[in-house]
């Protein structure tokens, strides 16, 4: 277990402070049309924020201080070790109307669930819990975020209605951090690791 998790706030020492964030990447063909639908939707009703991201799949994100990234990322790769490769299924396009997102939606299963146990079991440490995310409810690729009410509702009458099936391997979780510079600012993200799902697949009946 990582060394006790403490925030920032709580500690009341001027320390750095990092945003942690866990994502799936997307094979190249799955990426490319995501690009691709946020480009026609650029092309359509202009700017908006999630315009520049990369497409991924969100599994969590946290802060923490600077002295423990060595610790956590640690133990994230000794858990993730012990999970197998699965399959993810996209199914359609789906929308967050609160706070009007369009999304691919991404079908939770058993699989995606065994996500959910290493981040769990370090929530326990987190004072105090509402900085702690973890999308296990609502698996998505976003689209278009941050919209003005008429853009999402003219946009969901369309996308709501379209087609997308299609399915990957998930082999790998990526983990990205960066600066919290105060006043709501941060820096850009970056590349710090890269877990591994190395565990093997039971055999079902009458395998070997």
């Amino acid at each position: 277990m990582p060394d006790q998790l403490s925030l920032f706030t709580e500690e009341k020492v001027q320390k750095q402070i990092y945003e942690f964030l866990f994502v799936i990447n997307l094979p190249k063909t799955i990426n490319e049309y995501v690009k691709s639908l946020k480009d026609e939707f650029y092309e359509r009703f202009g700017y908006f924020p999630s315009k520049g991201s990369q497409p991924h799949i969100t599994i969590s994100k946290f802060p923490l201080i600077e002295k423990q990234p060595d610790a956590i990322i640690s133990f994230f790769r000794r858990s993730f070790q012990k999970i197998s490769p699965f399959e993810i299924k996209i199914n359609g396009f789906d929308s967050f109307p609160s706070s009007r997102v369009i999304y691919l939606n991404v079908e939770n299963s058993p699989d995606l669930d065994q996500l959910k146990s290493p981040f769990n079991y370090i929530r326990e440490d987190f004072k105090p819990k509402k900085y702690f995310h973890f999308l296990k409810d609502k698996p998505h690729i976003t689209i278009a975020r941050g919209l003005r009410s008429d853009i999402f509702d003219e946009a969901v009458e369309d996308y709501l209605l379209r087609a997308y099936v299609n399915s990957f391997i998930v082999d790998k979780l990526t983990v990205l951090r960066r600066k919290n510079l105060g006043d709501g600012k941060y820096s850009n993200y970056e590349h710090i690791a890269d877990l591994m799902l190395e565990g093997k697949k039971k055999s079902g009946p009458g395998g070997t």
